[in-house]
């Protein structure tokens, strides 16, 4: 599991993105991110797990952030690379939830007793390096490190 520590940036972030909760958001923050994270040239896995972490982290918010929905509710997303990490942050004020709270998944025994989903944070916490919530004023507040080698 990655670190807990609390992640603060070393600069001012390079991309703020106000995002609907809508599917259409997860295509405009995975190229926006590529587009911030190119110039790095970042490894294969690097850019593999920033598809599976900005999959997870969006998804669980479209779909989980605001039971029964919200019309207005959006996700606030702000990246910026420090040294050969990528940082995001995403804020959302829907229901609190803690990632780092819940459980490890338990294995199915078999491949009949498996079910779709209840794996995503699993894959979140293998990609990222460090991971920190916090809940204030309102609003859930998760950022994640990546490295970009």
């Amino acid at each position: 599991m990655p670190p807990r520590d609390a992640i603060l940036p070393e600069r001012p972030p390079e991309l703020s993105l106000a995002l609907p909760c809508e599917l259409a958001s997860c295509d405009v923050a995975r190229q926006a991110l590529q587009r911030l994270i190119a110039p790095h040239e970042p490894s294969a896995r690097a850019g593999f797990g920033l598809e599976v972490v900005l999959e997870e982290l969006l998804m669980n918010q479209l779909l989980h952030a605001h039971p029964g929905g919200h019309a207005s509710a959006s996700v606030q997303l702000l990246a910026w690379v420090a040294g050969d990490t990528l940082l995001l942050q995403l804020a959302d004020n829907g229901i609190p939830f803690d990632p780092l709270a819940q459980p490890a998944p338990v294995a199915p025994a078999n491949l009949d007793d498996a079910r779709p989903g209840g794996l995503g944070l699993h894959l979140l916490r293998r990609y990222v390096n460090t991971l920190a919530y916090e809940r204030s004023n309102g609003e859930n507040r998760l950022t994640v490190g990546l490295a970009l080698r």
